[in-house]
């Protein structure tokens, strides 16, 4: 009886987190200090990433719920809702630092807000291989790389893969490319939090790549976007200042849940998509 009592009440808690993470937006909507992106539903958004933090653990394998503050769940979420991103279409994804929770976005949310708010119509990436036969050039009078030749066979696919690169084409019809050789991707992934290489990336060096060359494409046009891209990191800044603000507050002083009572924490294992986006592009 005592462990079912628990539960229940664990279960309402994360029901009240959701609940005032959700009242918090609706009242910054409805004020005009939180402009809501166009077919963006952040009611959907939250009870969904919801969903999945129950089930995500950290890197000592406890849930993110039991050891993340209260204050720092609230925060990540409204992170997610103010880029108006879905972590259920992996567009980014949680991560507990040192007991406090992060919402990172990944490539695929990059993808997404340079469509969105950067003119981009075509996100192209592809790795190199060691036998392809690959040749680019830069124009000297506008500095843009140009891919000359890409040639690839199934014998080429099975070689060490040496480099990737990106092109990024706009509504507008120009294109942008970049190039990363594999010395400089591999730097990339040794500078991200979690320390090093994840299995992820030693399996799969190709896929891996693609993602950190759109990840570096991308940047530079998410960061130089429109307004509306503006409008939500400024608007995140703001919302990080009223967490802080209303940490100690009745609202967003959600009781601490003795999770460890619970008999049966749910175990999922550690999706290394959660570690992978940690780059510094």
């Amino acid at each position: 009886m005592m462990e079912e009592n628990t539960k229940t009440v664990a279960k309402r808690k994360k029901d009240e987190i959701t609940e005032q993470v959700l009242k918090r937006v609706q009242a910054l909507s409805s004020s005009g200090d939180l402009k809501i992106h166009k077919d963006y539903s952040a009611e959907n958004a939250i009870k969904s990433a919801y969903l999945i933090l129950s089930e995500t653990l950290d890197k000592n394998k406890k849930p993110v719920l039991e050891t993340c503050s209260t204050v720092s769940v609230a925060n990540s979420l409204l992170k997610m809702v103010t880029q108006g991103l879905n972590c259920y279409k992996k567009q980014g994804y949680f991560i507990a630092y040192a007991g406090k929770l992060e919402f990172v976005r990944s490539y695929i949310g990059d993808v997404f807000i340079g469509k969105r708010d950067a003119n981009m119509k075509t996100v192209i990436a592809q790795a190199v291989y060691a036998k392809d036969i690959f040749k680019f050039n830069v124009d000297v009078e506008t500095g843009n790389k140009q891919i000359l030749e890409h040639e690839q066979t199934l014998q080429s696919l099975n070689s060490a893969v040496t480099g990737a690169y990106c092109i990024i084409e706009f509504n507008d019809g120009t294109k942008y490319v970049d190039i990363m050789p594999i010395e400089k991707i591999t730097t990339s992934w040794n500078q991200r939090k979690g320390n090093g290489l994840t299995d992820a990336h030693k399996k799969f060096p190709d896929e891996m790549s693609k993602r950190t060359i759109i990840k570096r494409a991308c940047k530079v046009f998410i960061n130089t976007a429109n307004d509306t891209y503006d409008e939500a990191k400024s608007m995140e800044a703001e919302v990080n200042q009223v967490i802080k603000d209303e940490a100690n507050n009745e609202e967003l002083d959600i009781n601490d849940i003795e999770y460890e009572e619970v008999k049966e924490p749910i175990k999922v294992p550690i999706v290394e998509e959660t570690k992978e986006e940690e780059e510094p592009f």
